[in-house]
C-alpha cells in the first residue's frame, strides 16, 4: 500500500525516502503532460493552463484532492515559506507581475529545465486556438524562459520547493 499524507503540506514527518519518491513521481507525472493543449482554466488532456498542470500533478502523487484547483498566486501563497535559490527536480517557479502577484508557475524537471503550460492566454479557449498560438505544455530552459518573460513582461521569478521540510 503507498505511503499516503494525511494533507500537504504538513510533510516534515514523511520519511525522506518517501519524500524523493513523491519528488520523482511529481515530475514523471508532470513529463506525461507534454504536447498537452494549452487552455485557459483547463484541468484535464483535453487543455490545462499553468496553475492547471501543477494542481493536476499535485493530485497526482496525492496531495490534493480532486475538487481543488488553485491559480497561480495561490500556489505560491500555499508554498511561499519554503522558497530557494536554487533550482532542483520537483520545485516549482513562479513568475510575478509588479504588484507582486504571481501570473505563471512551471514545474522543475532538474535545476536547468522547467515544464510549464504556455503560449497561451485568456483568450485561448479551443484546441484550434491552443494550435494557431502554438500553446501547448512544453519543456523549455529555465535561463530561456526567464529571459523572455523579464523581457516580454518585465516579470520577475522566484523558486519555491514544495518537497522542502519546513513549516
Amino acid at each position: 500500500m503507498p505511503y499516503i499524507l494525511d494533507r500537504m503540506p504538513s510533510i516534515t514527518d514523511t520519511p525522506p525516502h518517501i519524500l524523493c519518491k513523491l519528488r520523482n513521481d511529481f515530475v514523471s507525472y508532470a513529463e506525461r503532460w507534454i504536447g498537452t493543449p494549452y487552455k485557459w482554466a483547463g484541468d484535464d488532456f483535453e487543455g490545462l493552463d499553468c496553475s492547471g498542470l501543477v494542481v493536476e500533478c499535485l493530485k497526482g502523487i496525492g496531495w490534493f484532492e480532486e475538487s481543488e484547483d488553485h491559480s497561480a498566486n495561490a500556489l505560491y501563497v500555499m508554498f511561499r515559506h519554503k522558497e530557494v535559490r536554487e533550482p532542483e527536480k520537483g520545485c516549482l517557479v513562479f513568475w510575478f507581475k509588479e504588484n507582486n502577484r504571481a501570473v505563471h508557475v512551471a514545474v522543475c524537471k532538474d535545476e536547468r529545465l522547467i515544464i510549464h503550460a504556455a503560449g497561451g492566454g485568456s483568450l485561448t479557449e479551443t484546441i484550434d486556438d491552443a494550435a494557431e498560438q502554438n500553446a501547448y505544455v512544453k519543456q523549455r530552459g529555465l535561463e530561456t524562459v526567464a529571459q523572455t518573460r523579464k523581457q516580454r513582461f518585465g516579470q520577475d521569478y522566484r523558486i519555491v520547493d514544495p518537497f522542502l521540510k519546513k513549516m
